[in-house]
């Protein structure tokens, strides 16, 4: 299973993040040797000192921490289910004033899928294994950030809320469900705000590729 050194904590008790000593000690290297899930020897010519063995049984009880509390590598969708071979995405459901919104973002999680997960992926659930439905409830954009000699606006903080859901359609048992995903990202614009969207294009399809990125990297995580 491909792996980085990204951790993450899905049980939602646990701390924020781990901190490991410093480099070239016995717990780096320990904590390193199980990142990269290879077993760490010792040199035959350099015997470690006498405060990395003690680092070591310290390394061991972070380990069991880490495993007890959820954190694991970030990988590449491993975590679904072997058994699947194709998944539907079919068009979001577009609940706000936002033209062809569900359009842009249905085609940039497809391709997330595409890229990151060995799946493939269709548009009907016919013959799918699994089904990823995704309604738009709002879209939301305010400026943040004003030019202080002209007054206007020069970022602007656009808000996506959306409700998806993950069936497998073999046994129909829900593994992902968000009713209200929420995605915030600011976002430079170099004209007025009218015109930023008024040429939704380009806006458009920056907005869905960080929409998608968020929304898949939290499925294949979150799982």
């Amino acid at each position: 299973m491909p792996r980085d050194e990204t951790t993450s904590c899905w049980l939602g008790s646990c701390p924020t993040g781990l901190t490991l000593a410093p480099s070239g000690s016995g717990l780096s290297r320990t904590i390193s040797a199980w990142q990269s899930g290879t077993l760490w020897h010792w040199p035959k010519t350099l015997l470690p000192d006498r405060r990395a063995l003690l680092l070591l049984p310290v390394a061991g009880i972070v380990l069991l921490a880490a495993a007890a509390c959820g954190y694991r590598l970030a990988g590449k969708g491993d975590a679904l289910p072997r058994a699947w071979k194709v998944i539907a995405i079919p068009a979001f459901e577009n609940r706000t004033p936002w033209m062809q919104l569900e359009q842009k973002l249905t085609g940039a999680v497809v391709r997330d899928f595409v890229a990151r997960t060995r799946y493939r992926i269709v548009g009907e659930a016919t013959g799918a294994d699994a089904l990823l439905t995704g309604i738009v409830l709002a879209a939301e954009s305010a400026p943040v950030i004003f030019d202080p000699d002209t007054g206007r606006a020069t970022h602007v903080l656009i808000t996506v809320r959306a409700s998806v859901l993950l069936r497998d359609l073999r046994s129909q048992q829900v593994l992902y469900q968000e009713l209200n995903f929420v995605f915030r990202e600011q976002y430079e614009i170099t004209a007025d705000l009218r015109s930023f969207f008024e040429e939704r294009g380009p806006a458009l399809e920056r907005l869905a590729r960080d929409f998608a990125a968020t929304l898949v990297s939290t499925i294949l995580e979150g799982y």
